[in-house]
């Protein structure tokens, strides 16, 4: 059981992100600055000026300090300690000062993360980017097929992994001395929200609080839905115990062990918690009252306990009066008119003097997504379905918020930018090739890894049967035999009749395939191709170019060709 330790209110609003870095906590939110505390007690100890916009990011490597702004730049700072300050009994006291070493526009738009590895720090934003800079080097900036709301070093390797929007973990390697996207996995159904990378595996948390434990090559080790909206996701040590620590929507903290099972959880009296930290058995909640929440498993402070116990009942009428029925009509005898109040969903009915429950509310049905949109200066919640007219989602939307119209086609434009609409496509008028010789493929593939999984998997597709292996496991493997280059056209087949049956997986290794080299492959890719204009038409950009190579060198026949062009046409 965790119990208050410090409570303090260190931003004007929401804190963003934070990191400890020699027994110092420096925080970063909406009020555009940068905050620094001592630890454990979050005396103010530093911070930096204005920033001019809000900082959503931030990370330290080598004494340097890294903010990323929602402009898309990334400020850096020399963290000094201040010689001269008092001591006050402990070197963790000293007055701390920020050095602006430079300040640069890696970005085009959000810089929503950032994390340090051994030769600099990774970035990632909301344009579709992901970012690499090195001390004394220009940035190097890497696109990507989606959007990467996290990304994070693999050790000991060339790699970079990041976690997109569409749900895929997005595989960046070192092609030619530059990072380049090589492939992708789609593993889960929602937006990736976050990444904790460790030696041998790596976990993630989704939008909607899916949290999954994977090994590097991304086959699923454990998994399980805190069926919240969920942030941020850190590794978490208290002696002897490691596990997770996730933080969510409604204040929410939840302790995680290493195979997923829930240790305990913590509620802050806030909206959400951005991020939470920790740091010798003590949790660091972040949370967007602009307050950090420090709880430990031993006897809490009295005086915090009391200030907890108010932010809770003070939130609890805030609730109340949110959620209030409208105040009833005017009747002729006001004594007669009924009176209800709302909490947590319950509806109670004053009798006598006395609240009795009347009844519950209707439970609001949970959305696919949930997300943070800045309009102007402002950051709003907005939460939709896939299967929603993005179109109907803005016009609710500015309704609600009593915002102008004009903000539509933006809300719009974002949607269909970063949530690429999910409906069932009419794909009567296309040409798909969806059959295969499961004889001659399966033969194949036969010798290779783990190929029961996947012959067993297609079996269950052709004959309408389903399967005790999901998309994602079938995915890994198919992507490692891609990798090992054996049976690679029939490798290829296997995709092309998954394509044509709508399984969800991820097609980033189709930018990279070298059909030049052999006939049968030429021909397999664009039969891969045509099924993707007809299935998944916003994936396109991965065959054009390789395609009108294959025309102009005549590697295929006209009938194929024709088929193709049809789809493009279309």
């Amino acid at each position: 059981m965790a119990h208050i330790q410090v409570l303090k209110k260190l931003h004007a609003s929401d804190i963003k992100d934070g990191v400890i870095y020699e027994n110092r906590l420096y925080t970063v939110g909406r009020d555009r600055v940068v905050h620094i505390s001592s630890l454990p007690d979050l005396e103010s100890v530093g911070g930096s000026e204005n920033l001019g916009a809000p900082i959503n990011s931030v990370c330290i490597h080598n004494a340097v300090l890294y903010a990323g702004l929602q402009t898309g730049e990334i400020v850096r700072y020399a963290i000094e300690m201040d010689e001269n300050s008092e001591e006050s009994g402990s070197a963790g006291k000293k007055e701390i000062t920020l050095k602006l070493l430079g300040r640069s526009k890696v970005h085009g738009d959000n810089v929503c993360s950032l994390s340090s590895f051994d030769e600099g720090v990774i970035s990632t934003s909301w344009d579709g980017s992901v970012g690499v800079i090195k001390e004394n080097q220009s940035p190097e900036v890497i696109r990507i097929e989606s959007v990467a709301w996290s990304a994070k070093k693999v050790p000991n390797e060339d790699t970079i992994i990041a976690g997109c929007i569409d749900g895929s973990i997005c595989t960046i390697k070192k092609v030619n001395g530059r990072y380049t996207q090589v492939k992708g996995i789609k593993l889960h159904a929602t937006c990736i929200r976050d990444i904790c990378m460790e030696n041998d595996r790596y976990a993630t948390v989704s939008n909607t609080g899916v949290v999954i434990v994977t090994e590097r090559n991304g086959r699923v080790l454990h998994k399980m839905d805190l069926n919240n909206t969920s942030f941020r996701i850190n590794k978490y040590t208290a002696g002897n115990a490691t596990g997770y620590i996730v933080s969510a929507d409604e204040g929410m903290v939840y302790l995680l062990s290493e195979t997923l099972e829930s240790l305990f959880s913590i509620a802050a009296p806030t909206l959400s918690c951005w991020n939470a930290l920790s740091e010798n058995g003590r949790i660091f909640a972040l949370g967007a009252d602009g307050r950090v929440y420090v709880f430990a498993d031993k006897e809490g402070n009295p005086q915090y306990q009391k200030e907890l116990e108010e932010l809770q009942n003070k939130m609890g009428s805030d609730k109340v009066q949110d959620t209030a029925p409208p105040a009833q009509k005017q009747a002729e005898d006001a004594n007669s008119s009924p009176q209800y109040k709302v909490i947590d969903d319950k509806v109670y009915e004053l009798k006598d003097g006395e609240w009795e429950l009347f009844g519950s509310t209707v439970e609001k049905k949970k959305k696919d997504h949930t997300i943070t949109i800045t309009l102007g200066e402002a950051n709003y919640t907005l939460s939709f379905d896939k299967t929603d007219k993005y179109e109907e989602v803005a016009l609710g939307f500015v309704k609600e918020n009593n915002l102008g119209t004009e903000y539509i086609p933006e809300i719009v434009e974002f949607l269909d930018k970063n949530f690429g609409n999910k409906k069932k496509r009419d794909v009567s008028k296309y040409f798909m090739y969806d059959t295969i010789d499961l004889d001659i493929v399966g033969k194949k593939i036969q010798p290779l890894p783990n190929s029961s999984t996947v012959i067993e998997f297609l079996q269950g597709i052709k004959n309408g049967k389903s399967s005790q292996h999901n998309e994602s496991d079938v995915e890994v493997i198919l992507s490692e035999w891609m990798e090992m280059g054996t049976e690679k056209v029939a490798v290829l087949d296997v995709y092309k009749y998954l394509i044509a049956k709508g399984v969800d997986i991820n097609l980033s290794f189709l930018k990279h395939i070298d059909p030049f080299f052999c006939k049968k492959v030429a021909l397999v890719f664009s039969l891969i191709s045509t099924n993707v204009l007809a299935m998944r038409p916003e994936c396109k950009s991965l065959v054009d170019n390789t395609m009108t190579k294959i025309i102009d060198k005549q590697l295929v026949n006209s009938k194929v060709l024709q088929n193709y062009k049809n789809n493009r046409r279309l």
